[in-house]
């Protein structure tokens, strides 16, 4: 098992799908510090030299995906796309190919499958990831890590939002790790969608394509009918959760993580 896991972990990280996400994940991370950050450290420092009493954003207002500007909602609008292009199709291919029928010869299909399915979450939860993780390295070297306070204002973050607690706190950094986790999680999970899917769709670009239309086509369901808050999209801006409905949002996850254990079923059959 070890040794399959880290054949298909290889493919997934050393493929030039991998690489093609994480330069654009990564720059638009770039983009937001130097196009959105920037601004705001020239407000914080000209308000620094004036008036020392006020209170002053600080690097945890310029995090990817926990602002609302073009770049944050663009990067959580196409990470279901970035996430799935590394090792989406690798199962598809792997069956076009004929290489599962080399494979399944020296190895057990259970082991094959899950290592699929790991794979799959791992290479997905790094591609949403990474560019946050970055995005926050950059805000803690331009601008002091001080403490949020509800009086500033300048924070969206209320008493009805998860984690608010962990947020105005002596550890801010806490719910950034939270926040990068939670994203590692959601899109590690949607993306093992492509293999649940490699059993009904007979196309590459439509197992990559499977992630993104599942997200969108919740998201405008979400927006008109079931409210915007059981919106993928929505919710993977951790600072949109809400208090009274992470109950919804738990349900999401259960069912995502059920569908990702049914591709498993591959397992039990000697041809797919």
């Amino acid at each position: 098992m070890k040794a399959m896991l880290k054949m298909e972990l290889t493919r997934a990280f050393r493929s030039k799908g991998m690489l093609f996400s994480l330069v654009v994940g990564n720059g638009i991370a770039i983009l937001f510090y130097i196009l959105v950050v920037t601004k705001y450290m020239k407000g914080f420092y000209s308000t620094l030299d004036y008036d020392k009493t006020t209170y002053l954003l600080s690097s945890y207002h310029c995090i990817l995906g926990l602002t609302f500007d073009t770049f944050s909602y663009l990067f959580t609008f196409i990470v279901p796309i970035l996430a799935a292009i590394p090792y989406g199709a690798s199962l598809f291919m792997d069956k076009k190919d004929g290489y599962i029928n080399n494979i399944l010869i020296k190895t057990d299909k259970k082991n094959y499958f899950l290592s699929k399915l790991i794979t799959l979450f791992i290479s997905g939860g790094v591609v949403a990831a990474t560019p946050i993780l970055l995005s926050y390295i950059l805000a803690i070297i331009s601008m002091p890590s001080t403490r949020p306070y509800v009086e500033s204002g300048g924070y969206m973050i209320k008493g009805f939002h998860m984690f608010n607690e962990i947020f105005y706190s002596d550890y801010t950094f806490l719910y950034v790790i939270i926040f990068i986790v939670f994203d590692f999680v959601l899109f590690g999970l949607i993306n093992c969608l492509c293999m649940v899917f490699t059993y009904w769709e007979d196309n590459r670009f439509a197992i990559v394509l499977t992630p993104f239309i599942i997200c969108y086509g919740m998201h405008m369901l979400s927006q008109y009918y079931l409210g915007y808050y059981l919106s993928p999209i929505v919710f993977a801006k951790i600072n949109f959760l809400l208090t009274d409905k992470m109950t919804f949002i738990y349900v999401e996850f259960l069912v995502l993580f059920l569908l990702a254990i049914t591709s498993l079923r591959g397992a039990k059959k000697d041809v797919l």
